[in-house]
């Protein structure tokens, strides 16, 4: 990338290298984005180019600081505060009703022992802080809790798939009635008749199955 024309902030670099890649700003790998921006750092210096502005530096110090800290073991903070984010995430989930504090330590532990975060977030103008660790599908939709002697998430069942599907379509379906509701007020104000009663729920198919759904579960 040191051919190309000095880059106006980061962010064009990212976007540079995400084309090369064939792939997104956010799926570029940190370790590959480090390599290539340290390379066109050293590349500008030597040819003699002025010193890329500081935000460059300051993006390449934060890439190398991330990597350095994921070859170490997390720090007691950090692994108290993700666990109550843990357990707040899966407040009122009756699978997690029974978990005690260690089990959402633990959970915690093997979380941030994979922590990631997007590489396209250390590009950005304010600096990534550790609350925005992605937390796995496993973490976000306990089940049991992890064996002692546990090394990795457990897959998350189809029950826990289909739950996140059915809030999914919930929220799909408020938002298609909040649009029918915005629509019918512009036909209104445009002198149009309003939809005929009942209209609503036969052109909302999402909302009929989550109803349907609803029902079958009590």
């Amino acid at each position: 990338m040191a051919e190309h024309a000095p880059f106006e902030s980061p962010w064009e670099f990212l976007c540079a290298l995400a084309r090369r890649l064939h792939t997104t700003p956010d799926r570029v790998p940190a370790q590959r984005a480090t390599e290539e921006l340290i390379t066109w750092l050293e590349a500008t210096a030597s040819a003699g180019m002025p010193v890329p502005p500081a935000p460059f530096l300051q993006v390449a110090a934060r890439l190398v600081y991330e990597q350095t800290r994921l070859a170490m073991p997390p720090g007691q903070d950090d692994v108290f505060a993700l666990a109550e984010r843990l357990k707040a995430e899966n407040q009122g989930r009756p699978q997690a009703a029974t978990w005690q504090p260690g089990d959402w330590l633990k959970l915690a532990r093997l979380v941030l022992d994979r922590r990631r975060l997007p590489t396209a977030s250390f590009f950005r103008e304010e600096p990534p802080s550790p609350e925005e660790v992605e937390l796995p599908f496993a973490a976000r939709y306990v089940e049991q809790a992890l064996d002692p002697d546990a090394r990795q998430l457990s897959s998350p069942p189809l029950l826990a798939l289909l739950e996140r599907a059915e809030q999914l379509l919930i929220a799909a379906a408020d938002d298609i009635e909040v649009v029918w509701a915005m629509l019918d007020d512009l036909r209104t104000a445009a002198g149009v008749p309003r939809r005929p009663p009942g209209r609503s729920d036969s052109a909302n198919p999402s909302q009929e199955f989550c109803k349907s759904r609803s029902h079958s579960a009590k």
